[in-house]
């Protein structure tokens, strides 16, 4: 009979034991890293780019887009108004679950004030940034199902490139690359996020805000 191996990480570890694989972590670790691992993420996700497809490509698909470009509003405004929107829902989801977190502390969910705030903030960036992408391919394809389908699939990339990232050394570097790695999958519960994490969130979201305002000024709508 094989003896079982365990490697540790962080406040948990891997066991290895003849054939079967195991991930734990600690008691007081194991709530708050389903929440920021896998709960807030994918809600925050499925709100953002849902919103973004449906309100450029879908309003174009249904025909109301080109009644409220006729008003006397700039382009630029109304994609500066939608992105509002999507902020707020995503400002909302995020204080919920913030208030939740810290008030689990009388259940021993051990995440400092500072640390679920930056989190939270991280995480909130990063639904934005998927939601403006959705956005910018919907304005320049005004397709509804191609935007959401885009979006749907760089955020599967995303979390596949940092998940797969910390124990395949192969594709190691390509962690970088994922949105996920800057959020919440770098040991931000314990260390909370950096700098260098929010300068990657904010410009990814500009960029993709820049298009999505100039995708639909060239967008020739009927």
């Amino acid at each position: 009979m094989r003896s079982a191996q365990t490697i540790p990480f962080g406040r948990g570890g891997v066991s290895l034991a003849g054939d079967r694989l195991a991930v734990w972590c600690d008691g007081d670790a194991r709530v708050p890293l389903r929440i920021y691992g896998n709960f807030f993420p994918l809600i925050m996700l499925l709100q953002t780019i849902g919103y973004g497809p449906a309100c450029l490509a879908g309003q174009e698909e249904d025909g109301t887009l080109a009644l409220i470009a006729a008003l006397p509003v700039r382009r630029r405004a109304i994609v500066f108004q939608k992105v509002s929107a999507m902020a707020l829902q995503a400002l909302l989801l995020a204080a919920a679950v913030t208030v939740c977190v810290l008030g689990g502390r009388s259940f021993q969910l051990t995440v400092s004030t500072g640390n679920a705030i930056s989190i939270a903030a991280a995480l909130t960036l990063m639904g934005l940034d998927f939601g403006l992408v959705t956005m910018a391919v919907g304005a320049a394809t005004r397709r509804r199902g191609t935007a959401l389908g885009a979006g749907a699939a760089l955020a599967a990339a995303s979390y596949l490139l940092s998940s797969l990232g910390t124990t395949i050394p192969g594709i190691r570097p390509g962690r970088y690359a994922s949105l996920f790695y800057w959020s919440a999958s770098n040991d931000q519960i314990s260390n909370g996020v950096g700098i260098t994490g929010f300068a990657v969130l904010i410009a990814v979201g500009l960029g993709a805000l820049v298009a999505a305002a100039r995708a639909f000024r060239r967008a020739d709508l009927n």
